[in-house]
């Protein structure tokens, strides 16, 4: 039980869809006591989904059955890739929605912290390179725009990896992440002279996106 209740716990940090269904056979009675009880914390951690042991996974199993197919599949793709001599071209990616693939954005970001090998990183933006990065540009833009002030670093990050898969849609998307910039600061300025406070600083932000955007030729980045 013991060895059990270990492997359980290590499957909270590096399992994903593919031990699902065993865990919830193990959450709904398989097992008992403490790797019951693990075993619908890791659940937890691995589907979003809160319930605690019992009856309820069974529920939502068979409800999401699809998904949990549709995702098993993803995350088997996804542990391919971990393999470094693994080819990997666009017609591969494109089975799969850029929603699908949004761990590789987390694995660029080194995200999440504690289950990210050194290597894969370098290796994620690899296969994100290898795909159409029309198919991301937007998808950038909207995280980036998403994201709350004080994550600034991954704000960074991700203008930066925005700013290298290029492409078409490139250009508007960064304008975007610029038009959005420009919004939030104005009300980040009034909120701050309100409460006669300093508001946050985006020059970094602002200094990335105007480079970017000088190398697609564009002078004026409207912040």
């Amino acid at each position: 039980a013991w060895t059990q209740f270990l492997a359980v716990r290590g499957l909270s940090t590096s399992g994903d869809y593919r031990c699902v269904d065993v865990l919830i056979a193990l959450a709904d009675g398989e097992a008992t006591g403490d790797v019951r009880t693990m075993s619908a914390d890791t659940l937890r951690t691995i589907t979003g989904y809160g319930a605690a042991a019992g009856k309820a996974w069974r529920v939502w199993q068979r409800d999401n059955a699809a998904k949990i197919a549709h995702l098993s599949e993803r995350d088997a793709f996804l542990a391919d890739l971990h393999d470094p001599t693994m080819a990997v071209d666009r017609t591969q990616l494109a089975r799969w929605t850029i929603e699908d693939l949004a761990p590789l954005i987390d694995g660029v970001l080194g995200q999440p912290l504690g289950r990210v090998s050194p290597w894969w990183p370098e290796r994620a933006l690899k296969v994100l390179r290898a795909d159409d990065p029309d198919r991301w540009s937007m998808a950038l833009a909207k995280r980036i725009n998403d994201l709350p002030t004080a994550e600034q670093d991954r704000r960074l990050a991700l203008i930066m990896l925005l700013d290298d898969l290029g492409g078409a849609q490139a250009t508007a998307a960064l304008t975007e992440v610029v038009r959005e910039l420009k919004e939030r600061s104005e009300r980040e300025l009034d909120k701050a002279t309100e409460s006669k406070s300093t508001a946050p600083d985006h020059g970094p932000e602002i200094e990335l996106l105007r480079q970017a955007l000088n190398r697609r030729g564009i002078k004026k980045s409207g912040v």
